[in-house]
């Protein structure tokens, strides 16, 4: 099959098939691929923005498994006060 039939074909069978894709890929490849600035804008900022969510993840199941043997919790039984 030469290459122009089998790109019609996959082309025709991609917008019949899934028609909410195509506007995906369509959407994606015109607004993020298209400038290299935007692209890389996007890049760093969902890294940041997943590296923020992965630290609050972390620190919140460390905080839940450790509850108790921290030295927040544990604070105030030895801490002496200013008063004595």
């Amino acid at each position: 099959m030469a290459p122009s039939v089998r790109l019609l074909l996959m082309r025709s069978s991609l917008s019949a098939a899934n028609p909410d894709r195509r506007l995906s890929r369509v959407f994606t490849s015109h607004t993020i691929f298209r400038k290299n600035y935007v692209f890389l804008s996007v890049v760093f900022v969902s890294a940041f923005g997943m590296e923020i969510a992965f630290d609050n993840a972390s620190n919140s199941v460390w905080n839940t498994v450790n509850k108790g043997r921290q030295w927040k919790d544990l604070k105030h039984k030895y801490m002496e006060s200013d008063d004595e």
